[in-house]
C-alpha cells in the first residue's frame, strides 16, 4: 500500500473510533452510549496504519503527510500514534472500561494539550 492509502485508512479508521465513541454534553449527560469494543479496534487499526505507514517512509518526505496532517486539522501523524497508544493503555486498565469518556483521557498534541478525539 502506498504512504497516502495507508494514511487515508488510517484517517477512515478514525474517524469510526469516533462515531463508536458515543457522546457527551458539557453538562456530562450521555446522549450516545459509547461502544468501547468497537472504539479499541477502531483505535488499534489505525495505529497500526499509521505504524504501517511510518516503517515505510521513516523521515515522511512522501506528501502525503503533509496532507494527512491537514485533514486531521494540524495535528502530526506522530502526536495520533501516541494519542492511541495512551488510549489503548488506558483501555487495558482494570476497572476502566469507559476510560475513554472520562477526564484523563490521553489528548493529542503535546504543545497544545489539544483532544481532537
Amino acid at each position: 500500500m502506498a504512504i497516502a492509502d495507508l494514511l487515508a485508512a488510517a484517517r477512515a479508521a478514525h474517524q469510526a473510533y469516533r462515531l463508536a465513541a458515543g457522546r457527551i454534553d458539557r453538562q456530562g449527560t450521555v446522549s450516545q452510549r459509547p461502544d468501547l469494543p468497537a472504539c479499541g479496534a477502531h483505535v488499534r487499526r489505525a495505529l497500526s496504519l499509521r505504524v504501517d505507514a511510518a516503517r515505510l517512509d521513516p523521515t515522511h518526505i512522501d506528501l502525503a503527510w503533509a496532507e494527512d496532517q491537514h485533514h486531521m486539522g494540524g495535528i502530526p501523524s506522530d502526536d495520533m500514534i501516541s494519542f492511541y497508544a495512551g488510549y489503548l493503555a488506558l483501555e487495558s486498565l482494570p476497572d476502566c472500561s469507559d476510560a475513554a469518556n472520562h477526564v484523563g483521557r490521553p489528548t493529542i498534541g503535546t504543545s497544545t494539550g489539544t483532544d481532537a478525539a
